[in-house]
């Protein structure tokens, strides 16, 4: 009873409007429901959450916006986003569609509470990347906003349960999964170390030196950490492209900005080709698109398992027949 109370007390302030240069943040029953939201145990706060998170779209606009930062502070605590995300989305979409004027608040606080939902879920971020109007209408209009960047940034963030690499001369491979990883740059530096690690399991013959820790952290957001100039890779990258059935195609290079996801995939999983060549491409550090968005946004990858010689060779006649090295 005493949270349907407080619930409907925060919907009827939220219903209301708001003036164009009032901050609802400031008002006191802001500050009154995320004491209670506090208080209330997890089961019963991600309901009331839920409950929120769908009334979003309908309340005033400035006072949703606000809402969104009260949850994400909540989000930020343990709390779960999935709840909240869709109204959230839904909440931004029907700002695009209001003629009256929206205060610059009104789209900053709606972006920062998204923000701390959408580092903290896969399928949070999922359901961003399927909104394909909204993000078309936030990269048209970006000078309406500065936070628009954000919400764009996190669209392009690649998010794969499983991503393969496979190194055809040895017939091996392993399987990684992906979080957050914004560029193909970023993911080779991510997957080198562990691609070291296994080198028993993947017949590696030769002895990269190991990475920086500290271009690994800096990989992973730690902006703290100044990078070097230049290093070099410590594989020969490649995408399924260069797989011709035998022989490789060493122009077919996965590198740079390119967003992970439009990478060539197999059996619709993102799929790699490396090889041990020693010829390695020099790595510039003067770098810009590393940069993270949020203290959440944290980009990893983990290894899952080594790939079996068997499903290897499986997996590689899929993206080329063999060649045969019998003469006709």
């Amino acid at each position: 009873m005493f949270q349907e109370i407080e619930l409907a007390n925060l919907f009827n302030w939220a219903v209301l409007p708001t003036d164009l240069a009032a901050t609802p943040l400031q008002d006191p029953e802001a500050a009154r429901a995320l004491k209670w939201l506090h208080a209330l145990p997890s089961a019963e706060q991600n309901d009331a959450l839920a409950r929120i998170g769908a009334r979003l779209p309908d309340l005033d606009a400035a006072k949703s916006a606000a809402l969104l930062v009260l949850t994400g502070r909540l989000v930020e605590d343990g709390a779960s986003p999935d709840a909240v995300v869709p109204g959230g989305l839904a909440h931004l979409d029907r700002l695009r569609h209001l003629h009256e004027p929206i205060a610059a608040d009104t789209w900053c606080f709606s972006v920062i509470g998204l923000m701390a939902m959408l580092c903290r879920s896969a399928s949070a971020r999922a359901l961003l990347k399927q909104q394909a109007e909204l993000l078309t209408w936030l990269e048209e209009y970006e000078d309406l906003s500065d936070h628009f960047g954000y919400l764009l940034h996190m669209a392009r963030a690649a998010d794969e349960d499983v991503l393969w690499v496979l190194f055809p001369t040895n017939e091996t491979g392993l399987e990684v999964s992906v979080a957050q990883v914004h560029n193909t740059f970023q993911l080779l530096t991510l997957l080198q170390p562990l691609v070291l690690e296994q080198a028993a399991g993947l017949k590696l013959t030769s002895h990269p030196v190991p990475i920086d820790p500290g271009l690994l952290r800096y990989a992973r957001g730690d902006a703290s950490t100044s990078p070097v100039e230049e290093d070099h890779a410590r594989f020969e990258w490649l995408t399924t492209a260069a797989y011709l059935g035998g022989p490789l195609d060493s122009w077919q290079l996965a590198w740079g900005e390119a967003a992970v996801f439009s990478l060539p995939r197999v059996r619709g999983k993102v799929t790699l080709i490396a090889t041990e060549k020693e010829a390695r491409m020099a790595r510039s550090w003067d770098v810009n698109f590393l940069a993270l968005m949020h203290d959440a946004n944290r980009p990893d990858v983990r290894f899952r398992r080594l790939l079996p010689a068997a499903e290897v060779r499986a997996l590689l006649a899929e993206i080329h027949p063999p060649v045969s090295s019998e003469r006709s």
